[in-house]
C-alpha cells in the first residue's frame, strides 16, 4: 500500500499537467500520428481539436496545426519529424546537446533533459535561435521510432513563446504510445 507522502509526487505530476491542459484552454482531440517516409511513428498526441494534419509539398515530415495555417508563414505548427538515426541513449544525447551548446554561439539550449514519456525516455528541449525579428524558440521531443526516432518540434517566434508555451508543453506532454494495431478476424 502507497503511505500518502509516496502519492504526493503522482498527484503533483497530475496537477501540473491538469493546470497545462486548462491553460491552454479549448477542446482537444486524439490523433495517432501515421507513418513518415515509409517510418512508423508509434505514438498519439492530444492537439486542439480544430487542428488537422497535412503534409506539406517540398519538406520533410508531417505538419498539425489549424486548418489553412501554412508553416512558411505560421512556425507556431506541430512539426513531425522522423529520422531514421536511433535516439540511443537519451543521457548521452543530452550531453551532446550541451557540447553543442557550449561551442555553437548562433543557438542555445538553455532546456535539455531526459523525460519520460509514455513509459519510452526521451530528451526535451527548449532551444532558442537567431536574433531580431527572426529569433526563434523551440520546444522539442525526441523519442525513438522503430529503428530510428521522431522528433516533435514547436516553434514559435520569441515574442510569442511564452503566450504559447502553455500549449506547447501540454501537446508535448500528452504524446502517449499509439495502441497496437488490431487484426482482421
Amino acid at each position: 500500500m502507497l503511505r500518502p507522502t509516496a502519492m504526493r509526487p503522482r498527484l503533483a505530476v497530475l496537477l501540473l499537467a491538469a493546470l497545462a491542459l486548462a491553460a491552454a484552454g479549448g477542446a482537444k482531440r486524439q490523433l495517432a500520428l501515421p507513418a513518415v517516409g515509409g517510418q512508423a511513428i508509434p505514438y498519439v498526441v492530444a492537439v486542439p481539436a480544430d487542428w488537422d494534419l497535412r503534409e506539406v509539398p517540398g519538406a520533410t515530415g508531417l505538419w498539425i496545426g489549424p486548418a489553412g495555417a501554412r508553416p512558411e508563414a505560421q512556425p507556431e505548427l506541430l512539426h513531425v519529424l522522423p529520422s531514421p538515426e536511433p535516439l540511443g541513449d537519451p543521457q548521452r544525447a543530452v550531453a551532446a546537446i550541451r557540447a553543442a551548446d557550449a561551442a555553437a554561439p548562433a543557438w542555445s539550449a538553455p532546456v535539455v533533459a531526459v523525460r519520460k514519456v509514455a513509459g519510452v525516455r526521451g530528451v526535451l528541449l527548449r532551444m532558442e535561435t537567431g536574433e531580431g525579428e527572426t529569433a526563434r524558440t523551440t520546444l522539442a521531443l525526441k523519442l525513438p521510432a522503430g529503428e530510428g526516432s521522431v522528433d516533435l518540434l514547436l516553434s514559435a517566434r520569441r515574442a510569442d513563446f511564452a503566450r504559447l508555451e502553455p500549449l506547447f508543453t501540454s501537446i508535448l506532454s500528452s504524446v502517449r504510445r499509439a495502441p497496437p494495431a488490431r487484426r482482421g478476424r
